[in-house]
């Protein structure tokens, strides 16, 4: 099922890509109280640069790679295995892998511009699902402006070929940040994240594969 964007209002447009199973949303995942641990040890962590596939020779992201420690890391995994469920059944696929879980910080002006999590390259064709978990939002402290998520459908009035660079013929649909919110989403959406003007934006990202 394909949703396209109308003049709906952004539930609507949420709730199609929801009834596609394109998409699932969980709130309070993780509780405010733990969402302000996991932030102290990330904001005195050490970074890298974020590594990602490269489209017509750029790197599509712009973002730091968080150095953490092995039981937090841990405590990721555990945090996601007891929804394996949950996901089978929405998503109608089971799920036996997961890639090493990611924690981001985006800065002023850090994004990733419309790509899709699965392509051909090795590394990422054996995705099956995307997962993001918000550890802050506009709200919380620490908190960010901008770096929204949005997935980018088809305009009804345009053919969309599958080249990015055609974004004027796209909408975005983007979902309002809340802290400790997973994301769960089929990886061949087209979705993107808009520069943060303010503060740093942080998340865990991880892939899961059949």
């Amino acid at each position: 099922m394909a949703c396209m964007m109308t003049s709906s209002p952004l539930w609507q447009a949420i709730q199609c890509l929801i009834q596609s199973r394109q998409l699932l949303l969980i709130p309070h995942l993780l509780s405010p109280s733990a969402c302000q641990e996991w932030l102290s040890e990330l904001q005195l962590a050490e970074s890298e640069t974020a590594e990602a596939e490269f489209y017509q020779g750029h790197s599509p992201r712009q973002t730091a790679l968080l150095k953490v420690s092995a039981e937090l890391e841990k405590r990721a995994i555990q945090l996601f295995e007891p929804l394996a469920p949950a996901f089978t059944q929405h998503f109608g696929k089971a799920y036996t892998r997961h890639e090493r879980p990611q924690f981001l910080k985006y800065q002023q002006g850090d994004h990733f511009r419309a790509h899709r999590d699965r392509s051909q390259a090795e590394v990422y064709n054996q995705r099956a699902l995307s997962l993001i978990l918000f550890l802050n939002d506009h709200q919380s402290q620490p908190g960010f402006r901008g770096g929204r998520l949005s997935f980018l459908l088809r305009h009804p009035d345009a053919t969309y070929s599958g080249n990015t660079d055609q974004a004027e013929r796209l909408q975005g649909v983007p979902i309002p940040p809340q802290q400790g919110m997973l994301v769960a989403f089929d990886p061949d959406l087209l979705h993107e994240v808009s520069p943060v003007t303010a503060g740093e934006r942080y998340t865990l990202v991880t892939w899961l594969a059949e």
